[in-house]
């Protein structure tokens, strides 16, 4: 196992952790004291806002199960990983309401999930629960998706989950989380009704998965396959699509026949998948400089091999750029700078410049193991 996968499930943990150490201890706050939920709510919201932006980039910020469940289930989680995800979460949020349980005690429940709803109609509580569950898994499936929105994933999802706990905590806590649930049901003794934290959570982010899927599909383009019927990838793996799109004229008026039907012409494109964390512009970007042959991998490994050590002074050969490829040679003159201590064969009224290790770094790719 790589470290890329222990950082993810640690960061689970305990980003799951803190969310249950701050919502349980919030509602026990409130009970003890007779308040409203108000303050539990942006509690609750805030935490998962700041949980976001601070372990996003590591393992796409869960830190809940049915989280995890909806990315598996719209096809942009590993099913195994989704596992390894939930087991790390219900440790995190088992420890939790162990320190719950010691400051507060259990006679106010450890801070657990309950409401009007939980004792006296289980199945409207499930229905609720998947209701808010719903609402919250949408906003991660779709905010993830746009890279424009990744300043404001962390504020969008936060409230997504505060709305839900000011509309329904007094109905059944708006868990929308079993690993959040688990734990203080485990030391306020209500494993008994903890089923409903189980099965509304899975269903709301079952429906929201699917109804993520039909939105984003795209019914105007088909898999590319061979003769054999076998889906044709690209070097990456990535599946390739063959789709379609109407013609426009100058004017933006859709082109037709003189039977009067539309004008459609053929393109293909990469099927990408997309994975389980905020998709960034600097990764819009990557991805649109790889689709058309610019991926920063092998720009920084051709540049690698354009240049070589010299002797300070020396005169570098004519050879090494000349064999550089039509793109790294239209690319050198911007890139060359005079630090660095690498010596490139570009040369130019009589002197040599260097490739600066500034801009060889600059073509390090962001790596992931998902």
């Amino acid at each position: 196992m790589n470290n890329s996968l222990w950082l993810a499930l640690l960061t689970e943990m305990v980003g799951t952790f803190t969310l249950v150490l701050v919502v349980s201890s919030a509602v026990a706050t409130s009970l003890q004291n007779g308040e409203s939920l108000l303050g539990s709510a942006f509690a609750y919201g805030l935490a998962l806002m700041s949980l976001i932006y601070v372990w996003g980039s590591f393992s796409g910020a869960h830190f809940n199960p049915a989280v995890s469940f909806g990315f598996a289930v719209a096809g942009r989680m590993n099913w195994g990983l989704m596992l390894g995800y939930w087991i790390a979460q219900i440790i995190g949020g088992i420890l939790a309401a162990c320190l719950v349980a010691y400051w507060f005690g259990t006679a106010t429940g450890a801070g657990a999930s309950v409401g009007t709803l939980t004792n006296s109609n289980a199945w409207a509580a499930v229905l609720f629960e998947a209701f808010i569950t719903f609402f919250l898994v949408v906003a991660y499936l779709f905010i993830y998706r746009d890279p424009l929105k990744s300043i404001v994933s962390g504020l969008a999802i936060g409230m997504v989950l505060t709305f839900c706990f000011l509309a329904g905590g007094s109905l059944t806590g708006a868990s929308t989380n079993p690993a959040r649930s688990l734990g203080p049901a485990i030391f306020a003794n209500t494993l008994g009704t903890y089923w409903i934290y189980i099965v509304g959570p899975l269903l709301g982010a079952l429906v929201a998965a699917l109804v993520y899927k039909l939105f984003t599909v795209d019914f105007s383009c088909c898999y590319k396959t061979d003769e054999c019927g076998n889906k044709i990838t690209d070097e990456c793996g990535n599946c390739i699509k063959e789709c379609k799109r109407p013609l426009y004229d100058n004017c933006g008026n859709v082109l037709k026949d003189c039977d009067g039907c539309v004008q459609y012409e053929t393109y293909t494109k990469v099927d990408r998948k997309l994975g389980h964390w905020q998709e960034t512009p600097l990764l819009a970007v990557g991805d649109w400089m790889s689709s058309h042959g610019l991926d920063p991998r092998y720009l920084r490994q051709e540049l690698g091999h354009a240049v070589e050590p010299v002797p300070a002074g020396s005169v570098a050969k004519e050879s090494v750029i000349a064999a550089q490829p039509q793109s790294l040679q239209s690319l050198s003159p911007q890139i060359m700078s005079t630090g660095g201590g690498y010596q490139s064969g570009y040369q130019t009224q009589g002197y040599s410049s260097t490739v600066s290790r500034a801009a060889m770094d600059a073509l390090n790719p962001r790596t992931s193991i998902y």
